[in-house]
Formats: C-alpha cells, sequence, structure tokens
C-alpha cells in the first residue's frame, strides 16, 4: 500500500513544520514550565521523525547517509513524554526526579547500539537504510522495535489510567469543572494509542499472511496528530496553558499537586481530626458559606476555601466528605443552586435573566448551569422558574 510520493513529501514537510512552529510556541509559555516542557520536547521528536521521512522521500539519504543516524530512536521517547505531560499536567508543582529519568533509557540504549553507523563505510550505512525499509532486519533491530510499540501501548495505557484517576477525584478539589476536564488529553491520547496500533498491525500483518504496508502510513499518521495536536491548541488554548491547575499553591493539597489522584489509598488515615473538632470545622463552614458565600466565586478551589477557615484542605476535605456525605464540587454547587433559587423568588429581581443569575451565584457557563441545577432540582431552571411562576400569579 502506497501513497502519492509527491503529496505525502509535501504533507510530511508541512507537518514538521508545524511541530516546530509549536515547540517554539510552548517554550515562550511560562504556567505550568514542567507540562508545557514534557509537551515541547514531545512535539520537537515528533516534527524530527516526520521530517526524516521527508528527507527519505527527497532522496537525501542517498547523498549524506550520515544524517540518517542522527533520527534513530525517537519512537522510544513518544511514549514517556506523553506520560510526564499528563502527569505533570495534573500535578504541576511535582518536581521531575533521577528516578523518574530513568523512563528513557530504553531510548539511550537504542542510541548507543546504533552510534556506530557513525563508523561505518558510506556503503555499509545505505545497505542498512535500505533492510530497515524493507523490514528485513536481524534480531537486535526486531528486539528492539518490540521495545518500542511495547513502549508505546504500555505508556498510553498508563496515561489512561492517569487520566481515569484524575477524573475520579477531581471533584475533591475544584468547584468548576469546565476548563480542567481534559477531554482533550484524552481524545489525544486515543489518537495517539491508535496510531500505535498502526505500527503494531503494520510489522504483524507480514507475519500473519497479511500484505506489506508502507512505514510511511506511520510517519503519515504521526503527521495528522501533529496538525490535529495544532488545532486543538489554537481551538482550546488551556492545552498550553492549564492555568487554573497550574495555579494551585504549594501547601495542602500534598505539596499543591494532586497527589490523591494517584494513590487510592484511604484518604483520612492518621489524620488527626476527631469527631468533636469536625462538627466545629463544620459549623465554622456553614457559617462562612451564609455570611460571605464564597462559592459566588466561579474558580473556588478547595485550598482556596481552606485558607479562610484556616485549616488544612486535608482536613476540610474529610469533613465535607464525612459530615456532609458529598464531595467538594457537590458541596459548592449546591450552595449555587439554593442562591439561584432565593433569586428566582425575589420579586425584586424578576427581571433578571437566568444566565446572569447563574454568573452571579457562582456558574461559569450556561452547559455546566443546566447540568448542575437538574441534578440537585430534578428541573432545568427554565421549568423551576415556570413553577415559580405558576405559583405566584
Amino acid at each position: 500500500m502506497h501513497i502519492s510520493s509527491n503529496f505525502h513529501t509535501i504533507i510530511f514537510f508541512l507537518g514538521a513544520i508545524q511541530g516546530f512552529f509549536l515547540v517554539w510556541f510552548l517554550f515562550q509559555k511560562r504556567d505550568n514550565k514542567y507540562a508545557n516542557r514534557f509537551l515541547a520536547f514531545l512535539m520537537f521528536f515528533y516534527s524530527l521523525y516526520v521530517f526524516r521521512y521527508a528527507l527519505h522521500e527527497i532522496n537525501v539519504y542517498n547523498k549524506y547517509p550520515y544524517l540518517y543516524s542522527l533520527f534513530i530512536g525517537f519512537p522510544y521517547l513518544f511514549g514517556p513524554l506523553h506520560y510526564f505531560y499528563a502527569k505533570f499536567l495534573v500535578s504541576p508543582h511535582m518536581k521531575f526526579s533521577k528516578r523518574q529519568g530513568l523512563h528513557f533509557l530504553p531510548f539511550l540504549i537504542e542510541r548507543i547500539y546504533y552510534s556506530i553507523l557513525f563508523f561505518k563505510p558510506r556503503e555499509e550505512i545505505l545497505n542498512f537504510i535500505n533492510r530497515t525499509s524493507s523490514q528485513n532486519n536481524s534480531l537486535i533491530p526486531i528486539l528492539l522495535l518490540c521495545g518500542v510499540i511495547i513502549s508505546g501501548l504500555t505508556y498510553m495505557t498508563l496515561t489512561f489510567v492517569l487520566l481515569w484517576r484524575y477524573a475520579k477525584h477531581k471533584k475533591e478539589f475544584f468547584s468548576t469543572l469546565d476548563r480542567i476536564n481534559l477531554y482533550w488529553l484524552r481524545n489525544i491520547t486515543v489518537l495517539t494509542f491508535l496510531v500505535w496500533l498502526t505500527v503494531l498491525f503494520l510489522h504483524a500483518s507480514p507475519l500473519f499472511g497479511g500484505m506489506i504496508l508502507s512505514p510511511e502510513i506511520i510517519a503519515l499518521a504521526t503527521s495528522i496528530l501533529v496538525y490535529i495536536m495544532g488545532y486543538m491548541g489554537l481551538k482550546q488554548p488551556e492545552i498550553f496553558s492549564m492555568n487554573f491547575i497550574s495555579n494551585l499553591p504549594n501547601g495542602d493539597l500534598e505539596n499543591g499537586s494532586l497527589e490523591l489522584i494517584h494513590s487510592d489509598v484511604k484518604k483520612y488515615e492518621k489524620s488527626g481530626l476527631s469527631s468533636e473538632k469536625a462538627k466545629r470545622v463544620l459549623q465554622d463552614l456553614v457559617g462562612l458559606m451564609e455570611k460571605e458565600k464564597p462559592f459566588t466565586d466561579a474558580n473556588l478551589t478547595l485550598h482556596e476555601l481552606s485558607e479562610k477557615l484556616v485549616i488544612s484542605g486535608h482536613n476540610l476535605s474529610e469533613v465535607i466528605n464525612t459530615q456532609l456525605k458529598q464531595n467538594f464540587f457537590d458541596f459548592i454547587n449546591h450552595y449555587r443552586v439554593e442562591e439561584v433559587k432565593k433569586t428566582l423568588a425575589d420579586p425584586a429581581k424578576q427581571h433578571y435573566t437566568l444566565l446572569s443569575i447563574a454568573y452571579d451565584a457562582g456558574f461559569n457557563s450556561k452547559s455546566s448551569f443546566n447540568s448542575i441545577f437538574k441534578k440537585h432540582t430534578n428541573m432545568t431552571p427554565s421549568q423551576f422558574k415556570l413553577k415559580l411562576e405558576s405559583r405566584t400569579s
């Protein structure tokens, strides 16, 4: 299966150029430094990988075969960089450790193995390139290839698990989820997983009597992935600027990160919060909610509310979970719904629109307002308003 040479050469060059542009853009971002750096490196090596095939299409390696060795080993970086981008996105204050650096050891091993190409005669390098293109490899390259595929699929699976844990626990920390759902990252991970499945199918198909697919299909799929990430980055800027998450301060929430996402241990063992103290904290919490109405801040977080009560975010979460049997998200939005209901029942505010009332109560989008209001009342806001009007008429 082959694609028009002129067509995919253009696609490869444009994909690489767009990727390099995104790398430059990401290095200009100062917020969420670690996550954006990992994404920048991921895009950089994606672009180099695509660029490698673009050079192959215009026969550069025939004239300068030593260039080929510069592009070897990059696929071993794709999985770890993707995973660490997701990991540091949801835990922005986490520091990269030497132990985590071991994830990049397979890349170094392959680079060291193929470094011998620098010392080979020109003809041997050309023969190696031809063997690689025809998938006629010896044992060690085959093992390295299998390692690459296993690595890619493993890290995509780890990313899925990470995002699942994030989705499971995010309501413990945030009162608004519209900007932190990370659906776009889940979608990108799904697409990347499909690319790795394509790689697996490409190399496994001949073993079962299937047709031999062109390796350029992988480069084309990678180019499309770069295009999609660029499009989503422009359409949804929080891909590159997750300020709502990255502005979490160091301190109460496990050094400012969402470490509970990475652990399913019992959250409140050895918290030191007695039943009597929990009840006092609950009284203070309810008093604060009724007097100061902090829930009207659309971006209110557990940490910010705990600071107002001068307790740790962990203890506040324990009080809300154990005393009220709610998570932080549902607790705050219960007050927002009640505030909307009070405003709708106020004769002096009948001229207010539903959306303005929702925004004043702390909701930040029409869709989230409608879904949350219906969850708490079993009615849409419009239905609730009509019911009030029918009672007063």
